[in-house]
């Protein structure tokens, strides 16, 4: 007799190969995802590291420059005077001191601007989570307020993660009209912000009251999945290397959003499940529930508040540690 499989035979061996699949994607992609944070969580304690080697060298902080229509200066050194964000100034304590030097000392304005419009299109992965995105430049929209110290081009650099200016939100501001009218303070938004990094300012270790373990630095920004390649969202249209703007700065005035919520441009937000990555002032590197109530997130959000979280709290679940 010739022995061969029925079709009956081959419908229900095909049936428990489907349910075998079925059964471990879940597991890939549960695996995927994890390698995915570790990787976001070293991108953030790198930066939080940066932040505290400018520290030891200046006695500050870095500021998050003049405003969204200015681009980092490589003649203006490390703090208020610097007219790009806290990207721009922490590049030479991420290795990245050829980038952070492009265009010093050109006389040439025209020609710096054009230099600096190469720095504005370099994208770095140390910037980027990998669950979102690669780190590859992408279209550049911003054409309502041009910058005025860089001639930018189609693309630029972006990054997933943002600092934390205080508790609640503040509008920004474009920055002087010109170098020249720097001096006239007029156009400074931010002298109520309760962060450790927004415009002008020098923050340092004694300015955090509430302690340095409870205060948030910077954090993954809530960014919708609609608009992760396109720039058509002003959170995510300009270079990582201007001065404050919503696309390098974010206000914990409520949880953070996830990706696949609507987007709120001043908001943190990650595309990891009902989670978000900071790091702390301290340096540490924590996960942050979605589902956080309001006043903590708000109170880890405000450098001097008086309202210290206690680790008891994440203990409890209203936040959980990454080591």
């Amino acid at each position: 007799m010739r022995r061969a499989f029925t079709l009956v035979e081959l419908v229900v061996v095909v049936a428990i190969i489907g349910i075998l699949v079925g059964l471990l994607l879940p597991a890939v992609q549960m695996v995927r995802e994890s390698a995915r944070s570790t990787s976001c969580t070293n991108n953030l304690r790198q930066i939080g590291m940066a932040f505290h080697n400018i520290h030891s060298s200046f006695r500050h902080f870095p500021s998050n420059g003049w405003g969204y229509q200015w681009h980092g200066d490589p003649d203006f050194g490390i703090g208020w005077r610097q007219p790009g964000g806290w990207i721009y100034q922490v590049l030479p304590f991420v290795e990245q001191e050829p980038l952070a030097r492009m265009g010093r000392g050109i006389a040439d304005p025209a020609l710096k601007k054009t230099t600096l419009g190469e720095v504005s299109a370099t994208p770095l992965d140390l910037f980027m989570c990998p669950s979102r995105r690669s780190g590859s430049a992408f279209p550049y929209s911003d054409s309502v307020f041009p910058l005025i110290n860089c001639e930018v081009g189609l693309t630029a650099a972006k990054t997933d993660y943002a600092v934390c200016a205080g508790d609640s939100v503040i509008a920004g501001a474009p920055g002087p009209d010109s170098i020249e009218s720097f001096d006239e303070h007029d156009w400074i938004p931010y002298e109520q912000a309760t962060g450790v990094c927004f415009v002008l300012n020098e923050t340092s270790m004694r300015d955090i009251r509430d302690g340095t373990s409870c205060t948030l630095l910077v954090g993954e920004k809530c960014l919708s999945v609609n608009n992760r390649m396109n720039g058509e969202t002003i959170g995510d249209d300009q270079s990582m290397f201007i001065g404050d703007d919503a696309d390098n700065r974010r206000w914990a005035y409520k949880p953070p959003v996830s990706d696949w919520q609507d987007e709120d441009i001043e908001a943190f937000g990650g595309p990891h499940p009902n989670r978000c990555l900071f790091v702390l002032c301290d340096g540490s590197v924590k996960a942050i529930s979605n589902d956080v109530e309001e006043e903590t997130f708000r109170s880890l959000g405000n450098r001097m508040d008086g309202k210290v979280i206690s680790p008891a709290s994440c203990v409890l679940g209203q936040f959980g540690y990454i080591r």
